[in-house]
């Protein structure tokens, strides 16, 4: 019997590098000085023009959902120790089991909503139970499903126990082959509750309000001034973000966002809600607030975010929030390991490094000046998804040190989006996909 093993990535990077760069916190840069100091010279344009652009963007990502996702390369598999490795084979693009795919995802995504029950009432008593639960579960030909393994941050037994029979009780339609899946749930509540916590407060308490109903099938957070907004409406402080030693969860903005979807999911009861939300960043907020503000848009389940500036609204660039390494998990990994970049970035440079696993396969440190032509570059010559023909980007991990303002790291996302490569129609489609490191 044939069996394939098909890695689902429906998350902010899921697993990451144990070896992924630390980023410092030091003093400020002169080229982060210099960018905050230029910055503040450049005219922020007004909302509703800068609304108009980010939400026709928004419309088409939201379309294009799935043919975004496409492009991100599938993770390696593993699967139990006493399997035999040669038993298995990744997906092969274009196959009957890649046709199945779309399938898989569909049913999958009433997991993620069947699964709430197993842990909303708790994380109201305590939102320290908040993580992922990674499982990994066979899909034989007939559709039955068997759970084979569960890792993740989440300890609590009942939670993953209750999400293992979630799983266990799906039905998918008979295939031709034995399908393995590695799928992420992100235990987090739709709408935090207000609890006593050691946690800062990031908004005044008139903003607890829930919104009016959305008219759109996405958000707009806005970091503009001295406060994070909603579609408009304020919902934290600025400073109280910056005040902090690291960048951190802003229980406002979840709660803001939570609430927002609840209302979006009371208009739209059927079609299966998109987490695509757009964050417009003023060039001089520092990059704490920005990570901050894209940490918390990512527990609220908003895992693709198109980021704009606020000083020019054409400058659009797709991301994810990427959360941090999880614990390892046992297993035998099948499949090759991509080579994946990483760039640190730090104001007046920017150190690339290509790894494979956790083997540096280049390293060097560029001036930001330089990036745009030094990184197309270092793409051509170890990018693991060069070849026009090939389905997939490669994925680019963007570290931010919290000292350097957006327009330094808007800098760096302009110099990624202007590698690209040809498509098999005339087309170009982007070299990287990108994803900023919040923690």
């Amino acid at each position: 019997m044939k069996t394939v093993g098909l890695a689902v990535a429906m998350v902010v990077c899921f697993a990451c590098s144990q070896d992924a760069p630390q980023v410092s916190s030091a003093a400020p840069s002169g080229q982060a000085l210099a960018s905050a100091s230029a910055s503040s010279d450049v005219a922020i344009a007004p909302a509703s023009t800068a609304d108009d652009l980010l939400r026709q963007r928004l419309r088409k990502a939201v379309a294009e959902h799935e043919v975004s996702r496409a492009m991100r390369a599938p993770e390696p598999v593993r699967v139990p120790a006493d399997r035999l490795p040669g038993e298995v084979k990744m997906v092969e693009p274009g196959s009957s089991a890649a046709m199945r795919s779309k399938e898989i995802r569909t049913v999958l995504k009433q997991a993620d909503e069947r699964s709430r029950p197993c842990y909303e009432d708790k994380l109201k008593k305590d939102p320290t139970l908040e993580g992922q639960v990674i499982t990994t579960l066979v899909i034989d030909i007939d559709g039955k499903v068997t759970v084979k393994s569960m890792r993740g941050d989440v300890a609590d037994g009942a939670i993953k126990k209750c999400i293992k029979d979630v799983f266990n009780a799906l039905e998918f339609g008979k295939g031709e082959v034995v399908t393995h899946v590695t799928y992420p749930i992100l235990v987090a509540p739709s709408r935090p509750q207000a609890t006593a916590s050691a946690e800062p407060t990031a908004a005044p308490s008139s903003s607890a309000a829930p919104p009016p109903p959305p008219l759109e099938d996405s958000p707009i957070v806005a970091i503009e001034g001295t406060k994070v907004t909603l579609d408009g409406r304020p919902i934290a402080d600025v400073d109280v973000i910056a005040s902090q030693a690291k960048p951190w969860k802003v229980a406002a903005v979840v709660d803001a966002l939570g609430a927002w979807q609840d209302a979006w999911r009371k208009k739209n009861p059927d079609p299966i809600f998109i987490g695509v939300a757009g964050l417009r960043v003023d060039p001089k907020a520092s990059a704490l607030v920005v990570k901050s503000v894209l940490h918390s848009m990512a527990i609220a389940r908003f895992e693709d975010i198109l980021v704009q500036s606020a000083a020019e609204p054409a400058s659009i660039h797709e991301v994810a929030a990427e959360l941090g390494p999880l614990a390892p998990e046992d297993g035998v990994l099948l499949g090759e390991v991509p080579r994946v970049l990483s760039a640190r970035l730090s104001g007046a440079e920017v150190t690339l490094t290509w790894r494979k696993d956790s083997a540096v396969v280049s390293e060097e440190s560029v001036k930001s000046t330089d990036l745009p032509s030094k990184v197309c570059e270092s793409w051509k010559k170890h990018g693991q998804h060069v070849d026009p023909a090939g389905p997939y980007a490669d994925k680019v991990t963007i570290f931010v040190a919290d000292t350097v303002v957006y327009a330094d790291i808007e800098g760096a996302l302009k110099a990624f989006d202007s590698c690209s490569k040809p498509g098999l129609d005339a087309s170009t489609r982007p070299a990287f996909w990108k994803q900023i490191a919040v923690r």
